[in-house]
């Protein structure tokens, strides 16, 4: 494993390089050019004073979130090639240790180009020696930061290995992203939603929890601690940590737990998981149609409904890509249908 571990590093290692060059650059020239400061008006002292600039580690967090999506792609593709996958599963290593390697591998592209990006813009924030930034709190931040990673990294990873093809993994990681959220909101909406709780379930979108975490960390870094009971930028709270870790948890244990189930020759075949297409597009079309009893005059139902309708047949022809579509994909869709229908006349009669 070791060996392996070993040969698979060395292989991604350009990878890394070129990932650290992208994200690095970019960072280090902004941060090497951009004021500290900038003059604004202090309603609390009625007078103009310097405020410190945003340091600019949003831009660090966007390219880690685009290599969660990314190098699941680069990591996991090889299992939809079935002349790739042979010659892996062809290799004297248990599936299980192939996949370890592969995930800790896909973890290092992502965490190495990461790491060399965030502290290079620290240290030169670092050489500037203008005493502006709270630099204690960018360490809290990284590790912050390497959690959300992690977690992330792990439930695409799932995700995409769902797919038999890399197209559909990549949109498997697109529409898991969202399928939470949109269920809960469309309880919530029957429910009268407020905007307290819908805010809360914004961190079941996958990468959500980071985002109000990157938000209060680089408040953090320009103003400090000393305002965190006064200004709610800095509020903190336990779901933005624990919704993604259970995604990560649910992430990692399914890839390793279902390997068992994984057949080579399922490797370049229509995508038909029960954690893809079969079980997504219903639960799509149940919660778009739902959102059709926010629609005040009925009249607007009928058409809505053919046309989500004939959407959802075109989806599962695509997927399944054959126009002949088996009995218990109708029934599939069917039960969507329904579920959605029955849901959009409970939101008309809650809403109105």
């Amino acid at each position: 494993m070791r060996k392996f571990f070993a040969y698979e590093f060395k292989k991604r290692m350009w990878t890394m390089i070129i990932l650290t060059l992208i994200c690095a650059v970019p960072y280090v020239v902004t941060t090497f050019v951009m004021d500290s400061t900038y003059e604004g008006y202090d309603y609390r002292l009625q007078m103009n004073v310097d405020h410190p600039m945003t340091p600019m580690t949003w831009m660090v967090w966007v390219e880690l979130l685009i290599m969660c999506f990314v190098v699941p792609v680069l990591t996991f593709s090889f299992k939809m090639r079935k002349r790739t996958l042979d010659c892996y599963y062809a290799l004297p290593i248990k599936k299980e240790k192939l996949f370890l390697v592969k995930t800790l591998i896909g973890l290092c592209t992502v965490f190495i180009p990461f790491t060399a990006a965030y502290f290079s813009g620290f240290f030169i924030v670092l050489l500037r020696l203008d005493g502006v930034y709270h630099l204690g709190w960018y360490f809290v931040q990284y590790l912050g930061l390497l959690f959300f990673g992690v977690c992330l990294f792990g439930f695409n990873s799932f995700t995409f290995t769902r797919a038999n093809h890399p197209a559909d993994g990549v949109v498997f990681m697109l529409a898991y992203t969202f399928v939470a959220f949109l269920v809960l909101l469309v309880f919530e909406v029957i429910g009268f939603a407020k905007w307290e709780h819908i805010e809360k379930m914004l961190y079941f979108i996958s990468p959500a929890g980071n985002a109000h975490f990157m938000v209060n960390t680089e408040a953090l870094i320009m103003y400090g601690a000393q305002d965190m009971v006064n200004n709610p930028s800095y509020t903190w709270n336990g779901w933005m940590f624990a919704i993604p870790a259970v995604y990560g948890v649910i992430g990692y244990t399914l890839l390793f737990t279902t390997l068992r189930f994984e057949k080579a020759e399922n490797a370049e075949q229509n995508s038909d998981s029960w954690f893809g297409y079969r079980v997504l597009i219903p639960i799509y079309v149940a919660c778009v149609l739902a959102f059709v009893g926010l629609v005040d005059s009925i009249l607007w139902w009928v058409p809505l409904y053919f046309m989500i309708a004939s959407v959802s047949v075109v989806l599962t022809v695509i997927y399944r890509r054959s126009f002949r579509i088996k009995g218990w994909y109708w029934l599939m869709l069917g039960i969507g249908h329904g579920v959605g229908m029955l849901l959009s006349f409970i939101m008309h009669l809650s809403v109105y």
